[in-house]
Protein backbone atom coordinates (compact mmCIF):
# COMPACT_ATOMS: atom_id res chain seq x y z
CA UNK A 1 0.00 0.00 0.00
CA UNK A 2 1.71 3.46 -1.18
CA UNK A 3 1.98 5.78 1.68
CA UNK A 4 2.67 9.07 0.52
CA UNK A 5 3.64 12.38 2.96
CA UNK A 6 3.33 15.69 0.84
CA UNK A 7 3.69 19.33 2.27
CA UNK A 8 0.81 21.42 1.87
CA UNK A 9 1.32 24.13 -0.93
CA UNK A 10 0.89 27.11 1.51
CA UNK A 11 0.48 27.69 5.55
CA UNK A 12 1.50 31.50 6.06
CA UNK A 13 -2.00 33.13 4.84
CA UNK A 14 -3.98 30.35 5.81
CA UNK A 15 -3.17 29.46 8.90
CA UNK A 16 -0.44 31.52 11.00
CA UNK A 17 -2.12 34.85 10.17
CA UNK A 18 -5.58 33.80 10.79
CA UNK A 19 -4.04 32.17 13.94
CA UNK A 20 -2.82 35.43 15.34
CA UNK A 21 -5.90 37.45 14.36
CA UNK A 22 -7.66 35.16 16.38
CA UNK A 23 -4.67 35.58 19.42
CA UNK A 24 -5.43 39.22 18.58
CA UNK A 25 -8.67 39.45 18.75
CA UNK A 26 -8.99 37.39 22.61
CA UNK A 27 -6.09 39.32 23.82
CA UNK A 28 -8.07 42.80 23.41
CA UNK A 29 -10.67 41.22 25.58
CA UNK A 30 -8.69 39.43 27.71
CA UNK A 31 -5.99 42.96 28.47
CA UNK A 32 -9.15 45.22 27.81
CA UNK A 33 -7.21 46.51 24.40
CA UNK A 34 -10.59 48.71 22.86
CA UNK A 35 -11.16 46.92 19.52
CA UNK A 36 -11.73 49.98 17.68
CA UNK A 37 -8.25 50.63 17.58
CA UNK A 38 -6.13 48.94 14.12
CA UNK A 39 -4.06 46.32 13.75
CA UNK A 40 -1.09 46.20 11.62
CA UNK A 41 0.62 43.40 10.76
CA UNK A 42 2.80 43.62 7.92
CA UNK A 43 4.31 40.06 8.23
CA UNK A 44 7.12 38.74 6.00
CA UNK A 45 7.18 41.97 3.72
CA UNK A 46 6.79 44.75 6.57
CA UNK A 47 4.46 46.45 4.13
CA UNK A 48 0.99 47.79 5.19
CA UNK A 49 -1.99 47.60 3.08
CA UNK A 50 -3.17 51.37 2.95
CA UNK A 51 -5.75 51.92 4.69
CA UNK A 52 -9.52 52.15 3.02
CA UNK A 53 -7.98 50.42 -0.07
CA UNK A 54 -9.37 46.63 0.20
CA UNK A 55 -13.29 45.98 -1.08
CA UNK A 56 -14.05 45.04 2.63
CA UNK A 57 -13.17 48.88 4.25
CA UNK A 58 -16.60 50.34 4.02
CA UNK A 59 -16.29 52.14 7.22
CA UNK A 60 -12.81 52.81 7.41
CA UNK A 61 -11.64 54.99 4.84
CA UNK A 62 -11.03 58.10 6.92
CA UNK A 63 -6.91 59.68 6.60
CA UNK A 64 -4.63 58.50 9.48
CA UNK A 65 -3.04 60.74 12.46
CA UNK A 66 -0.76 60.80 15.09
CA UNK A 67 -3.87 60.57 17.47
CA UNK A 68 -5.18 57.05 15.71
CA UNK A 69 -4.90 54.03 18.27
CA UNK A 70 -3.10 51.60 16.44
CA UNK A 71 -1.60 47.95 17.34
CA UNK A 72 1.30 46.89 15.84
CA UNK A 73 2.20 43.23 15.51
CA UNK A 74 5.32 41.11 15.16
CA UNK A 75 5.06 37.21 14.91
CA UNK A 76 8.12 35.12 15.47
CA UNK A 77 7.60 31.17 14.91
CA UNK A 78 9.24 28.16 15.15
CA UNK A 79 8.66 24.07 15.65
CA UNK A 80 9.12 22.92 19.34
CA UNK A 81 12.37 20.78 19.08
CA UNK A 82 11.09 18.45 22.45
CA UNK A 83 8.12 17.18 20.43
CA UNK A 84 10.03 16.81 16.85
CA UNK A 85 10.68 13.41 17.43
CA UNK A 86 6.81 12.06 18.50
CA UNK A 87 5.51 13.90 15.16
CA UNK A 88 3.44 11.58 13.83
CA UNK A 89 3.65 10.90 9.72
CA UNK A 90 2.12 8.33 8.41
CA UNK A 91 1.20 6.17 11.36
CA UNK A 92 -2.96 6.60 12.93
CA UNK A 93 -2.63 9.15 15.16
CA UNK A 94 -4.91 11.64 13.90
CA UNK A 95 -8.68 11.42 12.28
CA UNK A 96 -9.18 11.50 8.57
CA UNK A 97 -10.14 13.94 6.29
CA UNK A 98 -11.21 11.95 3.59
CA UNK A 99 -11.70 8.44 4.48
CA UNK A 100 -13.04 5.45 2.00
CA UNK A 101 -13.65 2.35 3.87
CA UNK A 102 -14.40 0.25 1.12
CA UNK A 103 -11.40 0.95 -1.06
CA UNK A 104 -8.94 1.44 1.74
CA UNK A 105 -7.88 5.08 0.64
CA UNK A 106 -7.18 7.51 3.60
CA UNK A 107 -5.72 10.87 4.09
CA UNK A 108 -5.08 12.36 7.16
CA UNK A 109 -3.19 15.73 8.53
CA UNK A 110 0.08 16.03 9.99
CA UNK A 111 0.62 17.89 13.01
CA UNK A 112 3.72 19.34 13.55
CA UNK A 113 4.13 21.25 17.28
CA UNK A 114 4.71 24.31 16.81
CA UNK A 115 5.58 27.68 19.27
CA UNK A 116 4.29 31.28 18.34
CA UNK A 117 5.49 34.58 19.78
CA UNK A 118 3.65 37.42 19.63
CA UNK A 119 5.16 40.61 20.09
CA UNK A 120 2.24 43.16 20.86
CA UNK A 121 2.72 46.87 21.04
CA UNK A 122 -0.14 49.35 21.31
CA UNK A 123 -0.01 53.02 20.22
CA UNK A 124 -2.35 55.34 22.19
CA UNK A 125 -2.58 59.34 22.28
CA UNK A 126 -3.15 58.88 26.18
CA UNK A 127 -0.26 58.26 28.88
CA UNK A 128 -3.30 58.06 30.99
CA UNK A 129 -4.61 55.24 29.06
CA UNK A 130 -1.48 53.54 28.66
CA UNK A 131 -0.68 53.18 32.38
CA UNK A 132 -3.97 52.11 33.54
CA UNK A 133 -3.49 49.20 30.53
CA UNK A 134 -0.15 48.23 32.28
CA UNK A 135 -1.79 48.55 35.68
CA UNK A 136 -4.89 46.08 34.51
CA UNK A 137 -1.95 43.93 32.98
CA UNK A 138 0.01 43.60 36.46
CA UNK A 139 -3.28 42.90 38.28
CA UNK A 140 -4.29 40.18 36.19
CA UNK A 141 -0.63 38.47 36.36
CA UNK A 142 -0.64 38.74 40.11
CA UNK A 143 -4.18 36.49 40.33
CA UNK A 144 -2.68 33.93 37.91
CA UNK A 145 -4.24 34.90 34.92
CA UNK A 146 -1.29 35.12 32.79
CA UNK A 147 -2.51 31.64 31.03
CA UNK A 148 -5.28 31.54 28.87
CA UNK A 149 -7.06 29.25 26.77
CA UNK A 150 -8.21 29.59 23.37
CA UNK A 151 -9.70 28.61 20.33
CA UNK A 152 -7.85 29.26 17.01
CA UNK A 153 -9.94 28.90 13.67
CA UNK A 154 -8.05 28.08 10.17
CA UNK A 155 -7.64 26.44 7.10
CA UNK A 156 -5.02 24.17 4.73
CA UNK A 157 -5.33 23.15 1.11
CA UNK A 158 -5.11 19.81 0.25
CA UNK A 159 -2.01 18.67 -2.05
CA UNK A 160 -3.00 18.64 -5.45
CA UNK A 161 -1.36 15.45 -6.06
CA UNK A 162 -3.69 13.17 -3.37
CA UNK A 163 -6.28 15.18 -5.89
CA UNK A 164 -4.77 13.32 -8.93
CA UNK A 165 -4.31 10.41 -7.37
CA UNK A 166 -8.24 10.11 -6.21
CA UNK A 167 -9.21 10.73 -9.81
CA UNK A 168 -7.12 7.60 -10.84
CA UNK A 169 -8.68 5.97 -7.95
CA UNK A 170 -12.25 6.54 -9.21
CA UNK A 171 -11.66 5.58 -12.87
CA UNK A 172 -10.97 2.38 -11.90
CA UNK A 173 -13.67 2.19 -9.44
CA UNK A 174 -15.90 3.33 -12.06
CA UNK A 175 -14.43 1.59 -14.90
CA UNK A 176 -15.89 -2.02 -14.75
CA UNK A 177 -20.06 -0.89 -15.13
CA UNK A 178 -20.49 -4.56 -13.68
CA UNK A 179 -18.28 -3.15 -10.13
CA UNK A 180 -19.22 0.65 -10.54
CA UNK A 181 -21.15 2.76 -7.89
CA UNK A 182 -22.38 5.31 -10.38
CA UNK A 183 -20.69 8.15 -8.70
CA UNK A 184 -19.15 10.95 -10.62
CA UNK A 185 -15.85 12.49 -9.40
CA UNK A 186 -17.18 15.22 -7.79
CA UNK A 187 -19.69 12.94 -6.05
CA UNK A 188 -17.05 10.35 -4.73
CA UNK A 189 -14.72 13.13 -3.56
CA UNK A 190 -17.28 14.79 -1.63
CA UNK A 191 -19.00 11.44 -0.61
CA UNK A 192 -15.88 10.52 1.28
CA UNK A 193 -14.63 13.92 2.56
CA UNK A 194 -14.72 15.48 5.74
CA UNK A 195 -17.38 17.63 6.28
CA UNK A 196 -14.91 20.41 7.19
CA UNK A 197 -14.02 20.39 3.02
CA UNK A 198 -15.23 23.93 1.70
CA UNK A 199 -13.82 25.78 -1.12
CA UNK A 200 -12.31 28.85 -1.88
CA UNK A 201 -10.95 31.43 -4.54
CA UNK A 202 -9.69 34.75 -5.50
CA UNK A 203 -11.74 37.59 -6.76
CA UNK A 204 -11.74 36.62 -10.04
CA UNK A 205 -12.23 32.61 -9.66
CA UNK A 206 -8.77 31.96 -11.40
CA UNK A 207 -7.54 30.25 -8.51
CA UNK A 208 -10.19 27.80 -6.66
CA UNK A 209 -8.96 25.38 -4.17
CA UNK A 210 -10.77 22.57 -1.78
CA UNK A 211 -9.45 23.19 1.99
CA UNK A 212 -10.24 21.81 5.13
CA UNK A 213 -11.62 24.35 7.13
CA UNK A 214 -10.54 23.64 10.99
CA UNK A 215 -11.04 24.50 14.78
CA UNK A 216 -8.44 24.22 17.60
CA UNK A 217 -9.63 23.95 21.03
CA UNK A 218 -8.04 24.41 24.43
CA UNK A 219 -5.09 26.08 22.77
CA UNK A 220 -2.95 26.91 25.57
CA UNK A 221 -1.48 30.65 25.83
CA UNK A 222 0.69 32.59 28.42
CA UNK A 223 2.37 36.27 28.80
CA UNK A 224 6.19 36.47 28.38
CA UNK A 225 6.58 37.31 32.19
CA UNK A 226 10.23 38.57 31.28
CA UNK A 227 9.11 41.15 29.30
CA UNK A 228 6.28 42.80 31.91
CA UNK A 229 5.25 46.49 30.83
CA UNK A 230 7.18 48.83 32.90
CA UNK A 231 6.52 52.46 31.63
CA UNK A 232 4.99 53.67 28.63
CA UNK A 233 6.78 54.94 25.82
CA UNK A 234 6.85 58.39 24.20
CA UNK A 235 7.31 59.52 20.54
CA UNK A 236 8.08 62.87 20.32
CA UNK A 237 7.41 63.23 16.69
CA UNK A 238 3.75 62.69 17.06
CA UNK A 239 2.89 63.03 20.68
CA UNK A 240 2.00 59.57 21.37
CA UNK A 241 2.83 56.45 23.98
CA UNK A 242 3.57 53.50 23.31
CA UNK A 243 3.48 50.21 25.20
CA UNK A 244 3.97 46.32 24.57
CA UNK A 245 4.30 42.65 25.74
CA UNK A 246 5.03 39.24 24.40
CA UNK A 247 2.41 36.20 24.40
CA UNK A 248 3.12 33.43 23.56
CA UNK A 249 1.19 29.94 22.52
CA UNK A 250 1.97 26.52 21.50
CA UNK A 251 -0.04 24.51 19.06
CA UNK A 252 0.01 21.77 16.14
CA UNK A 253 0.19 22.99 13.11
CA UNK A 254 -0.43 21.48 9.77
CA UNK A 255 2.47 21.28 7.54
CA UNK A 256 1.39 18.35 5.13
CA UNK A 257 -0.97 15.30 4.27
CA UNK A 258 -0.46 11.60 4.28
CA UNK A 259 -2.50 9.40 1.81
CA UNK A 260 -2.66 5.86 1.95
CA UNK A 261 -3.83 3.22 -1.02
CA UNK A 262 -4.12 -0.04 -2.20
CA UNK A 263 -2.52 -0.52 -5.66
CA UNK A 264 -5.32 -2.26 -6.96
CA UNK A 265 -8.81 -1.06 -7.36
CA UNK A 266 -11.56 -3.30 -8.08
CA UNK A 267 -9.47 -6.06 -10.09
CA UNK A 268 -6.84 -3.47 -11.92
CA UNK A 269 -3.94 -2.47 -10.90
CA UNK A 270 -3.14 1.47 -10.29
CA UNK A 271 -0.99 3.15 -12.95
CA UNK A 272 2.84 2.59 -12.20
CA UNK A 273 3.81 5.59 -11.45
CA UNK A 274 1.66 5.87 -8.79
CA UNK A 275 2.13 2.61 -7.04
CA UNK A 276 5.74 1.82 -7.82
CA UNK A 277 7.79 3.53 -4.63
CA UNK A 278 11.54 2.69 -4.74
CA UNK A 279 13.60 3.87 -1.69
CA UNK A 280 17.46 3.49 -3.01
CA UNK A 281 18.42 5.83 0.06
CA UNK A 282 18.39 2.64 2.43
CA UNK A 283 19.76 -1.04 1.82
CA UNK A 284 18.39 -3.68 3.40
CA UNK A 285 20.42 -6.47 1.86
CA UNK A 286 23.80 -4.68 3.38
CA UNK A 287 26.11 -6.46 5.27
CA UNK A 288 27.04 -5.45 8.70
CA UNK A 289 30.48 -6.48 10.51
CA UNK A 290 30.51 -5.65 14.23
CA UNK A 291 33.80 -5.47 16.27
CA UNK A 292 32.21 -6.15 20.05
CA UNK A 293 29.22 -7.02 21.55
CA UNK A 294 28.55 -3.58 22.41
CA UNK A 295 28.49 -2.43 18.89
CA UNK A 296 26.40 -4.85 17.81
CA UNK A 297 23.85 -4.51 20.78
CA UNK A 298 23.58 -0.76 19.49
CA UNK A 299 23.22 -1.52 15.79
CA UNK A 300 19.66 -2.73 16.24
CA UNK A 301 18.83 0.97 16.08
CA UNK A 302 20.56 1.66 13.00
CA UNK A 303 17.91 2.29 10.14
CA UNK A 304 19.25 -0.94 7.66
CA UNK A 305 18.31 -3.05 10.61
CA UNK A 306 15.24 -1.68 11.79
CA UNK A 307 13.91 -1.87 8.14
CA UNK A 308 15.28 -6.15 7.96
CA UNK A 309 13.57 -6.72 11.09
CA UNK A 310 10.36 -5.37 9.57
CA UNK A 311 10.42 -7.15 6.37
CA UNK A 312 14.02 -8.79 6.06
CA UNK A 313 14.16 -9.47 2.14
CA UNK A 314 15.08 -13.04 2.18
CA UNK A 315 11.89 -14.14 3.98
CA UNK A 316 8.90 -13.29 1.59
CA UNK A 317 8.96 -12.56 -2.11
CA UNK A 318 6.52 -10.12 -3.22
CA UNK A 319 4.58 -10.44 -6.73
CA UNK A 320 4.73 -7.40 -7.96
CA UNK A 321 8.51 -6.87 -6.10
CA UNK A 322 6.73 -3.34 -4.93
CA UNK A 323 3.43 -4.62 -2.97
CA UNK A 324 4.13 -4.13 0.86
CA UNK A 325 1.20 -6.32 1.91
CA UNK A 326 2.17 -7.37 5.50
CA UNK A 327 0.98 -10.45 6.45
CA UNK A 328 -0.92 -10.52 9.97
CA UNK A 329 -2.16 -13.99 10.43
CA UNK A 330 -0.97 -17.69 9.27
CA UNK A 331 -1.71 -21.17 9.79
CA UNK A 332 0.39 -22.80 12.20
CA UNK A 333 4.10 -24.26 11.21
CA UNK A 334 4.27 -22.26 7.62
CA UNK A 335 6.60 -20.22 6.55
CA UNK A 336 6.24 -17.70 3.66
CA UNK A 337 7.76 -18.32 -0.08
CA UNK A 338 6.19 -15.70 -2.19
CA UNK A 339 3.21 -13.59 -1.54
CA UNK A 340 1.26 -12.92 -5.04
CA UNK A 341 -1.06 -10.26 -5.76
CA UNK A 342 -3.43 -11.22 -8.40
CA UNK A 343 -5.99 -9.69 -11.01
CA UNK A 344 -8.71 -12.15 -11.02
CA UNK A 345 -9.57 -13.86 -14.85
CA UNK A 346 -13.19 -13.12 -16.18
CA UNK A 347 -14.35 -16.81 -14.64
CA UNK A 348 -14.37 -15.16 -11.22
CA UNK A 349 -12.31 -17.71 -10.14
CA UNK A 350 -8.77 -17.96 -11.57
CA UNK A 351 -5.89 -16.23 -9.89
CA UNK A 352 -2.37 -17.22 -10.79
CA UNK A 353 -0.19 -20.11 -12.18
CA UNK A 354 2.42 -21.14 -10.91
CA UNK A 355 4.36 -20.92 -13.58
CA UNK A 356 4.26 -17.42 -14.81
CA UNK A 357 5.14 -15.52 -11.69
CA UNK A 358 6.34 -12.49 -13.55
CA UNK A 359 9.98 -12.49 -12.49
CA UNK A 360 9.54 -14.92 -9.78
CA UNK A 361 10.48 -18.58 -10.46
CA UNK A 362 9.80 -21.85 -8.34
CA UNK A 363 12.51 -24.58 -8.48
CA UNK A 364 12.30 -26.29 -11.70
CA UNK A 365 12.64 -29.89 -9.25
CA UNK A 366 9.67 -28.58 -7.09
CA UNK A 367 7.66 -27.20 -10.06
CA UNK A 368 7.56 -30.58 -11.66
CA UNK A 369 6.83 -32.50 -8.37
CA UNK A 370 3.91 -30.30 -8.04
CA UNK A 371 2.41 -30.51 -11.09
CA UNK A 372 3.14 -34.49 -11.61
CA UNK A 373 1.89 -35.47 -7.85
CA UNK A 374 1.47 -32.86 -5.29
CA UNK A 375 -1.15 -30.49 -6.82
CA UNK A 376 -4.19 -31.85 -5.70
CA UNK A 377 -3.13 -31.50 -2.09
CA UNK A 378 -1.53 -27.76 -1.81
CA UNK A 379 -4.84 -26.30 -0.55
CA UNK A 380 -4.89 -28.88 2.49
CA UNK A 381 -2.57 -27.93 5.50
CA UNK A 382 -0.26 -30.34 6.38
CA UNK A 383 -1.02 -33.02 3.73
CA UNK A 384 1.65 -31.48 1.90
CA UNK A 385 4.72 -29.23 2.80
CA UNK A 386 3.69 -26.92 0.02
CA UNK A 387 0.39 -24.54 1.34
CA UNK A 388 -1.34 -22.22 -1.21
CA UNK A 389 -4.06 -19.99 1.17
CA UNK A 390 -6.23 -17.19 -0.25
CA UNK A 391 -5.68 -13.03 1.64
CA UNK A 392 -9.13 -11.63 1.04
CA UNK A 393 -8.27 -7.77 1.94
CA UNK A 394 -6.07 -8.04 4.53
CA UNK A 395 -8.16 -11.30 6.00
CA UNK A 396 -7.18 -15.26 5.50
CA UNK A 397 -9.85 -17.07 3.80
CA UNK A 398 -10.74 -20.68 5.33
CA UNK A 399 -8.80 -23.32 4.74
CA UNK A 400 -10.60 -25.06 2.05
CA UNK A 401 -10.98 -22.26 -0.75
CA UNK A 402 -7.66 -22.65 -2.77
CA UNK A 403 -7.34 -25.85 -5.76
CA UNK A 404 -4.39 -26.29 -8.20
CA UNK A 405 -4.70 -27.59 -11.24
CA UNK A 406 -2.01 -30.06 -13.13
CA UNK A 407 -1.96 -26.89 -15.16
CA UNK A 408 -0.50 -25.23 -11.64
CA UNK A 409 -3.49 -22.45 -12.40
CA UNK A 410 -4.10 -22.09 -8.78
CA UNK A 411 -8.39 -21.21 -8.98
CA UNK A 412 -10.80 -19.97 -5.75
CA UNK A 413 -13.35 -23.21 -5.42
CA UNK A 414 -16.23 -20.04 -4.98
CA UNK A 415 -16.74 -17.16 -7.43
CA UNK A 416 -14.55 -13.91 -5.74
CA UNK A 417 -15.65 -10.44 -5.25
CA UNK A 418 -14.09 -8.29 -7.72
CA UNK A 419 -14.03 -5.50 -5.54
CA UNK A 420 -11.62 -6.86 -2.79
CA UNK A 421 -8.04 -7.60 -3.27
CA UNK A 422 -7.07 -10.95 -3.54
CA UNK A 423 -3.41 -12.37 -2.47
CA UNK A 424 -2.52 -15.80 -2.89
CA UNK A 425 0.30 -16.77 -0.31
CA UNK A 426 2.37 -19.86 -1.18
CA UNK A 427 4.39 -21.73 1.78
CA UNK A 428 5.74 -24.82 3.29
CA UNK A 429 6.13 -26.23 6.04
CA UNK A 430 8.71 -25.31 8.94
CA UNK A 431 8.33 -28.52 11.12
CA UNK A 432 8.21 -32.17 9.31
CA UNK A 433 6.66 -33.60 12.15
CA UNK A 434 3.64 -32.04 11.22
CA UNK A 435 2.84 -33.40 7.61
CA UNK A 436 0.64 -36.87 7.43
CA UNK A 437 2.32 -39.81 6.40
CA UNK A 438 0.79 -40.40 2.82
CA UNK A 439 3.13 -37.31 1.70
CA UNK A 440 6.24 -39.37 2.71
CA UNK A 441 5.00 -42.13 0.36
CA UNK A 442 4.62 -39.70 -2.47
CA UNK A 443 8.06 -37.81 -1.71
CA UNK A 444 10.37 -40.95 -1.42
CA UNK A 445 10.87 -41.07 -5.19
CA UNK A 446 11.68 -37.61 -5.58
CA UNK A 447 14.76 -37.31 -3.58
CA UNK A 448 15.66 -34.13 -4.87
CA UNK A 449 12.55 -32.54 -4.11
CA UNK A 450 12.52 -33.45 -0.24
CA UNK A 451 16.38 -32.76 -0.19
CA UNK A 452 15.78 -29.04 -1.53
CA UNK A 453 12.85 -28.78 0.89
CA UNK A 454 14.45 -29.98 3.80
CA UNK A 455 17.26 -27.79 3.44
CA UNK A 456 15.22 -24.66 2.83
CA UNK A 457 13.51 -25.49 6.69
CA UNK A 458 16.61 -26.66 8.05
CA UNK A 459 20.24 -24.98 6.49
CA UNK A 460 21.92 -26.82 8.69
CA UNK A 461 21.51 -30.17 6.87
CA UNK A 462 23.28 -28.96 3.96
CA UNK A 463 26.46 -29.55 5.80
CA UNK A 464 26.03 -33.02 7.64
CA UNK A 465 27.96 -35.57 5.10
CA UNK A 466 25.13 -38.34 5.42
CA UNK A 467 22.70 -36.15 4.54
CA UNK A 468 24.36 -34.97 1.12
CA UNK A 469 24.74 -38.75 0.10
CA UNK A 470 21.46 -38.87 -0.63
CA UNK A 471 21.80 -36.28 -2.96
CA UNK A 472 22.09 -38.65 -5.76
CA UNK A 473 19.47 -41.04 -4.96
CA UNK A 474 16.92 -42.01 -7.36
CA UNK A 475 14.79 -43.60 -4.36
CA UNK A 476 15.08 -43.38 -0.26
CA UNK A 477 15.00 -47.11 1.14
CA UNK A 478 13.85 -47.83 4.41
CA UNK A 479 16.94 -47.32 6.12
CA UNK A 480 17.86 -44.03 4.97
CA UNK A 481 14.33 -43.27 5.16
CA UNK A 482 14.49 -43.54 9.12
CA UNK A 483 17.75 -42.10 9.10
CA UNK A 484 17.13 -38.88 7.54
CA UNK A 485 13.93 -38.80 9.66
CA UNK A 486 16.25 -38.84 12.94
CA UNK A 487 18.27 -36.21 12.09
CA UNK A 488 15.39 -33.98 11.34
CA UNK A 489 13.76 -34.70 13.97
CA UNK A 490 15.84 -36.09 16.56
CA UNK A 491 14.07 -39.61 17.09
CA UNK A 492 12.03 -41.75 14.47
CA UNK A 493 10.60 -43.71 17.56
CA UNK A 494 9.44 -42.76 21.02
CA UNK A 495 11.80 -43.79 23.69
CA UNK A 496 9.52 -46.19 24.77
CA UNK A 497 9.94 -47.70 21.54
CA UNK A 498 6.84 -47.68 20.12
CA UNK A 499 6.85 -46.21 16.88
CA UNK A 500 5.27 -42.51 16.49
CA UNK A 501 2.28 -43.59 14.09
CA UNK A 502 1.22 -40.97 11.15
CA UNK A 503 3.45 -38.27 13.07
CA UNK A 504 7.11 -37.69 13.63
CA UNK A 505 8.99 -36.41 16.59
CA UNK A 506 8.77 -33.13 17.13
CA UNK A 507 12.04 -32.54 18.12
CA UNK A 508 13.17 -30.52 15.32
CA UNK A 509 10.92 -27.40 17.32
CA UNK A 510 12.26 -28.17 20.75
CA UNK A 511 14.43 -25.73 22.51
CA UNK A 512 17.38 -28.08 22.38
CA UNK A 513 17.37 -29.05 18.96
CA UNK A 514 19.74 -29.41 17.60
CA UNK A 515 21.61 -31.21 19.83
CA UNK A 516 25.22 -31.19 19.53
CA UNK A 517 27.10 -32.49 22.47
CA UNK A 518 27.08 -36.20 23.97
CA UNK A 519 26.80 -39.69 22.27
CA UNK A 520 23.48 -38.91 20.51
CA UNK A 521 24.87 -35.76 18.94
CA UNK A 522 23.13 -35.77 15.57
CA UNK A 523 25.93 -32.83 14.52
CA UNK A 524 28.82 -33.40 16.31
CA UNK A 525 30.78 -33.28 13.37
CA UNK A 526 29.72 -29.96 12.08
CA UNK A 527 31.91 -27.46 12.77
CA UNK A 528 31.25 -25.30 16.09
CA UNK A 529 30.73 -21.45 14.19
CA UNK A 530 28.22 -23.47 11.83
CA UNK A 531 26.25 -25.07 14.43
CA UNK A 532 26.31 -22.01 16.48
CA UNK A 533 25.45 -19.60 13.87
CA UNK A 534 22.54 -22.24 13.04
CA UNK A 535 20.92 -22.79 16.16
CA UNK A 536 20.91 -18.87 17.34
CA UNK A 537 19.01 -18.23 13.90
CA UNK A 538 17.08 -21.12 13.30
CA UNK A 539 14.05 -21.15 11.48
CA UNK A 540 11.30 -20.46 13.37
CA UNK A 541 7.51 -20.27 12.80
CA UNK A 542 6.35 -17.92 9.74
CA UNK A 543 9.87 -17.56 9.14
CA UNK A 544 11.59 -19.01 5.91
CA UNK A 545 15.43 -18.54 4.73
CA UNK A 546 14.78 -19.32 0.98
CA UNK A 547 18.62 -19.02 -0.26
CA UNK A 548 16.99 -19.53 -3.57
CA UNK A 549 16.26 -23.31 -2.72
CA UNK A 550 12.35 -22.79 -3.38
CA UNK A 551 11.96 -19.91 -5.30
CA UNK A 552 14.05 -16.93 -6.42
CA UNK A 553 13.68 -14.00 -8.27
CA UNK A 554 14.95 -14.69 -12.18
CA UNK A 555 17.27 -12.08 -12.29
CA UNK A 556 19.48 -14.10 -9.37
CA UNK A 557 18.72 -17.64 -11.01
CA UNK A 558 22.36 -18.16 -12.91
CA UNK A 559 23.90 -16.79 -9.26
CA UNK A 560 22.91 -20.01 -7.68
Amino acid sequence: MPNISITIPENNQSIVRPIVYNIIDQLQDITKITKDSLIFYPGDSNKVQTPGSDIDSKNNRSALFGTNKINFIEVDEDYDIDYLGTTSVSSKNHINIFSDDKLGVFISPIYSTNKLSIRYKYRTPSKSEALRWRDDFRMNLSRYRDINVHDITYHYDIPLEFLLVLKFIHQNREENPDLAYGQKYEEYVKSYFTDKLTLISDLSANDTRLVIAETQSRVMGIFDINDVPEKPERDDTDGTWSIGFTYKITYDKVIGCNMKYPIIIHNKLLPINLIEFVDTAKNADKDIAYASDYVSALSRFETDRTLNRIKHPDQVLSIPSFDDFLITSTPSYTGSVFVALSEVEEDKRTLINLEELGDITLDKDILQYIKEVEYPYLGKIYQSPFYISLYRDKYLARDDILICDNNLNIKSTVDLDLRRQHRVRFSILDNLAMLREPFFLRVRNYPKVLLKYTKAVYEILSFHPDFINLEGYDRINNVDWNNLMRLINGLTYQETGKPTGTFYNTGSQGSNWPYKSGSKGLFKNIPDHVYNEFKQHRVKQRQVQIFGIVATRKDNVDKL
